[in-house]
């Protein structure tokens, strides 16, 4: 009774500080106690409402939303309702839904009949209730950072578990995108996932189930992150593309190794992952071996579950993803910062001081692994995109666009209200004529095309520039607005008045001419780039199952026999282990460089063998255009090795050794091999190649249709080969370096190939010396060497 007769005295008597003013009471016996302010908006409270104090509107809302199962979007971060103010809360329902979740509006006391999508959403909402309370409950032993760490991050972990475990009936597929997935409360279970499909020619159903799971539990994984609400859409979903592929090799490897004490990557259901070596298009791909390698390194590093629930939380958190929000970056920063630390105060507590930093580093060392897993494995899904480019979905890939008008615009989904308009950057309410816009810019546009009137800018056209939305309070400049519309693609087609002034009719038909002009620019412009993306990702694959065989060295003593024509007609060799029939010298000339001297070339041969053109030529043709380029393209790799790998301004070796022969005498000719074969690093680093335009010189060194003696046929092939890669390095270089210096950069890359040729020359004359000095002897490395050298 103290506080109803201390809430009397306050609302009737006279003011006085010797009363007391009574703290809010959520309790049942506070119920009769008339709230004063709504806990979701701030205005004057009416009484508790689905067990919160709340003002009319704000529980209609609530109910109406429950209802009708509607989701809303935020287009200013989640922080519209901040801070309480009664007039901002009709500007954003999805900050006003999400306040509604946090204060514990609860949906079961709705006693109205509810849609499908009312239930669903309901449903969605009980679990999100359930999984907070249960954080809220859990213990945590030690009140520190590092405790609580861990504690949430098992709890998340326990709680996604059976997903991650679980798979989805055959021939059934979830249809929903990463945007729907998102907008969602977390599903935890799979027989909560909504609307699930039937496929009727579904491509992997044994295993299709299994892979989405473990996806859907890595976005479920991050939409549990306390910090993650505070991010807008568009950056969570970044986010997950760039870290969601290298966190699902990271877990699977864990299941293998705690569920399976299996040391290769398994599936649920125990069986092996990945696919079976095999060519694709005439890429050879081990697919199996590439998944490898996070669980091969997971094993050797012995990570426990807590480094391993650190490690994932720190590889989702990168502020460095390209194109993310600056609030955002520092948002995910300070979560990455928090885990990262959490992670070196364990190693210090489980490995002591003088262990524990190392222990740290190697941790985190991980990571790059798990990068190089991850670009490894969407090249190969590259591959088998165009493998299977007759069918619509893989797994639950969008379909490709097929219409020009889908070629000019991204699919959009017209149930999500855009964020905003892209003609002045402000709110949007809807898809006018083809493009997010509100309804100032709509208007704009429509009447501008039926009256054909534009006033000129008197600013030299820069009245829109930047990226921040214009002041509605100010007029627009209607020739930057329209000039803004026509580079948007606003469609004058979807415009249905009639146009009957001469200017109007002029001024439309001049922007349907535009329209269809940008349409075949953009099309041949996505072609060529798309050849682009296509080459460079085979060349990548290509070059990636060479590495090993490159830099790897054979048993001493031992020579592989087989001439380059057998060599040619073998199944690819990726691997020295693999190598048939070696056979065993006991008075071998160079035992421990000859062996890192054949592979190397044996690496460009296998090279060539998984070139396009390798089927369509004839053997003899074939030999001569091997024969010409392998060495030169060997001194390319030793370059790009050298540089990337050991940092070094001189050739190495594979196990890191100064390649080459120092200045000696060979029968009266003095020679300093060292020096002959720097020629073609020296032209890399003068001109400072990167990766990529290493890979297009190789292609295009290697397709060269002037080799003397190759066939008509032969010459016609390889022209066209030539053409696809120089096609393909000069779209990058315009892209890299402008339509101004893009050329010159193609010019300059292109020179390099003298330079190559002249080393080239120099080798094979040092090796008609080296051949006479030791005329006694019948193999100087391998017969692949002799014939290369001596061609």
């Amino acid at each position: 009774m103290l506080e109803v007769n201390n809430y009397a005295l306050k609302a009737d008597g006279p003011k006085s500080e010797d009363v007391t003013t009574p703290k809010r009471d959520l309790s049942k016996n506070a119920r009769n106690i008339l709230p004063e302010y709504c806990e979701v908006c701030g205005n004057r409270a009416i009484g508790y409402h689905y067990d919160v104090a709340t003002c009319n509107g704000c529980k209609a809302f609530f109910r109406r939303t429950i209802i009708t199962g509607r989701k809303f979007l935020c287009k200013k971060g989640h922080k519209c309702l901040e801070k309480a103010d009664p007039k901002a809360r009709r500007l954003c329902p999805g900050c006003r839904f999400e306040k509604c979740e946090k204060v514990g509006m609860n949906p079961m006391n709705i006693q109205a009949e509810m849609t499908q999508k009312g239930e669903l959403l309901r449903q969605q909402f009980i679990a999100s209730r359930e999984f907070e309370q249960s954080i809220n409950r859990t213990p945590t032993p030690i009140e520190d950072k590092l405790s609580i760490a861990i504690s949430k991050l098992t709890l998340i972990e326990d709680q996604l578990d059976d997903l991650f475990n679980s798979n989805i009936p055959a021939h059934y597929g979830d249809m929903r995108t990463l945007t729907e997935i998102l907008q969602m409360n977390p599903i935890l279970e799979v027989s909560r996932i909504p609307d699930l499909k039937f496929l009727t020619s579904q491509l992997f159903p044994a295993h299709a189930g299994f892979c989405h799971n473990i996806y859907l539990s890595m976005v479920e994984f991050t939409k549990m992150f306390d910090s993650f609400s505070k991010l807008s859409t568009d950056s969570i979903k970044k986010l997950i593309r760039h870290g969601a592929s290298m966190c699902v090799g990271l877990m699977a490897s864990r299941r293998s190794v705690r569920k399976f004490n299996a040391d290769s990557l398994r599936r649920t259901d125990g069986t092996i992952a990945g696919k079976p070596d095999r060519s694709w298009n005439g890429i050879w791909v081990e697919h199996k071996k590439m998944i490898q390698k996070v669980l091969h390194s997971f094993v050797r590093n012995k990570i426990d579950d807590v480094e391993f629930m650190f490690l994932k939380a720190i590889a989702i958190c990168n502020p460095a993803v390209p194109d993310l929000r600056k609030a955002d970056q520092v948002v995910v920063e300070k979560e990455r910062f928090r885990y990262a630390t959490a992670l070196l105060d364990y190693c210090f507590r489980t490995y002591g001081s003088t262990h524990g930093a190392d222990r740290f580093g190697s941790i985190l060392s991980v990571m790059t692994i798990m990068e190089n897993q991850q670009r490894e494995e969407k090249c190969f899904y590259v591959i088998l995109r165009s493998y299977f480019s007759h069918v619509d979905m893989l797994l639950d890939d969008e379909k490709p666009c097929s219409s020009r008008s889908k070629i000019l615009h991204l699919e959009k989904d017209k149930n999500v209200l855009p964020a905003k308009c892209q003609i002045c950057r402000n709110p949007a309410v809807g898809y006018h004529y083809d493009v997010a816009s509100c309804n100032g810019c709509k208007a704009f546009f429509r009447r501008t095309v039926i009256t054909g009137k534009i006033i000129k800018c008197k600013y030299g056209k820069r009245c829109l520039e930047g990226d921040d939305p214009t002041d509605l309070k100010k007029r627009l400049c209607g020739d930057c607005r329209f000039t803004k519309c026509e580079e948007m693609s606003m469609n004058p087609m979807s415009i249905r008045a009639e146009i009957t002034s001469t200017e109007g009719k002029k001024l439309k038909n001049e922007l349907v001419k535009k329209r269809k002009l940008a349409e075949v620019g953009i099309s041949k412009k996505i072609k060529f780039e798309d050849e682009m993306t296509v080459v460079l990702t085979r060349l990548t694959i290509m070059e990636s199952q060479l590495v090993d065989l490159f830099n790897s060295n054979l048993p001493k003593h031992y020579v592989d026999l087989r001439p380059l024509s057998d060599i040619l007609v073998d199944k690819p060799t990726l691997e020295a282990s693999k190598i048939p029939h070696l056979s065993f010298f006991g008075n071998e000339l160079f035992p421990d460089h000859g062996g890192m001297a054949h592979t190397s070339l044996l690496a460009v041969v296998e090279f060539i063998k998984m070139m396009d053109f390798y089927q369509q030529l004839d053997s003899d043709s074939l030999l001569k255009i091997v024969k010409h380029g392998t060495l030169m393209v060997r001194g390319l790799m030793n370059a790009e090795r050298s540089i990337r790998r050991f940092q070094s301004d001189c050739i190495r070796r594979a196990d890191g050794s100064v390649a080459g022969k120092p200045m000696r005498n060979y029968n009266g000719v003095w020679v300093e091999q060292r020096k002959i074969v720097q020629k073609i690093l020296y032209a890399f680093l003068r001109n400072n190649i990167d990766s990529t335009e290493y890979l297009f010189v190789k292609a295009i060194v290697l397709c060269n249709p002037a080799v003397i003696g190759i066939s008509m046929e032969a010459q016609k092939v390889v022209e066209e080969e030539r053409q696809k890669y120089a096609r393909s390095l000069f779209t990058y270089c315009l892209r890299q370096h402008g339509s101004r210096f893009g050329p010159d950069r193609f010019a300059a890359l292109l020179s390099i190939m003298s330079v190559m040729e002249n080393q080239q020359k120099e080798e094979k004359s040092f090796n008609v010396i080296l051949r006479s000095f030791y005329s006694n002897v019948t193999v100087l490395v391998s017969p692949l060497y002799d014939e290369i050298m001596g061609s």
